[in-house]
């Protein structure tokens, strides 16, 4: 368990967030381009473009999104707060 309440996981979430938007501000075309070489879970050597990689990370929370929604909703809530990205976006203090 990492954090004992939702203010301490809330608070982690979004340090984490703001340290991934730093990153990718900071990338050069050249950067994103270029290959990086990684394993998968099972072992198996990989190289894929860095914007690749960055692409899956960012819509794999699209799939995360739908978990948390489908539990909420098995779960017996009529009308779970949304999910949606635009939404969020929205929602979110402006910089």
């Amino acid at each position: 368990i990492l954090f004992e309440d939702l203010a301490g996981l809330t608070e982690a979430r979004r340090a984490e967030d703001e340290r991934l938007v730093r990153f990718a501000d900071n990338l050069t075309d050249a950067q994103l381009e270029a290959a990086i070489e990684y394993r998968t879970f099972n072992g198996s050597a990989q190289q894929q473009k860095l914007r690749e990689v960055l692409a899956h990370l960012f819509n794999h929370q699209t799939h995360h999104r739908g978990q948390a929604h489908a539990i909420l909703t098995a779960l017996g809530v009529k009308e779970p707060e949304s999910l949606d990205v635009l939404w969020m976006l929205r929602e979110r203090p402006a910089r």
